[in-house]
């Protein structure tokens, strides 16, 4: 099921399935399964997933979560989320928080150019696991990446993760695979 709570502005996914087209973003090219026009927290519970099938126009860039303002998983999830479209997995025009705990967050882009996580903020992973697969970058982040623990794999073609400021690893393993030019690149 797919529950939200307008007055916390969260989306509790339980053991939520979802296979199709999405929601057509107003004034873009773009589509998503699971689309928020601000801050949104995400609760998950149980085994979760979306996936944005090949769209019937060629111009829309499809995407799994497309958030314009911080995307949050929420401290109490205890769950998995597995989301797969053909640009994006997952993307926030704000700030990007995992906790720690039994949360594991997957994202697959995989069309040309794909990403599976792009967050124009700061991408904090606390804890958990999480994996993102792009056909050009497993991760991009504009303002940088912190991981404070858990698991991070992360493979692209072009970069496995590429940030425009600095990288900070304080806690748990990252690994950063490119089949071509990078696993790290930082630009800033």
């Amino acid at each position: 099921s797919a529950t939200y709570d307008p007055s916390t502005n969260t989306l509790t996914l339980n053991n939520f399935s979802y296979t199709g087209e999405g929601y057509a973003i107003p004034d873009t090219e773009s589509g998503a399964i699971i689309y928020s026009n601000g801050n949104l927290n995400l609760k998950l519970v149980g085994a979760n997933s979306i996936t944005y099938e090949k769209p019937a126009d060629p111009f829309v860039a499809s995407e799994g979560f497309f958030v314009e303002g911080d995307l949050t998983v929420t401290e109490d999830s205890n769950g998995s989320l597995t989301a797969t479209a053909g640009y994006l997995g997952i993307y926030s025009a704000g700030n990007l928080t995992i906790p720690g705990g039994n949360t594991s967050v997957k994202a697959i882009g995989t069309d040309g150019d794909s990403i599976g996580i792009h967050s124009n903020g700061n991408l904090t992973i606390n804890g958990g696991k999480v994996e993102a697969i792009g056909s050009s970058c497993g991760i991009a982040v504009q303002n940088g990446l912190t991981l404070n623990g858990g698991m991070a794999t992360v493979k692209g073609s072009e970069y496995g993760i590429m940030s425009q400021y600095d990288i900070i690893i304080n806690s748990g393993t990252l690994e950063a695979t490119a089949s071509g030019d990078y696993g790290i690149g930082v630009v800033g």
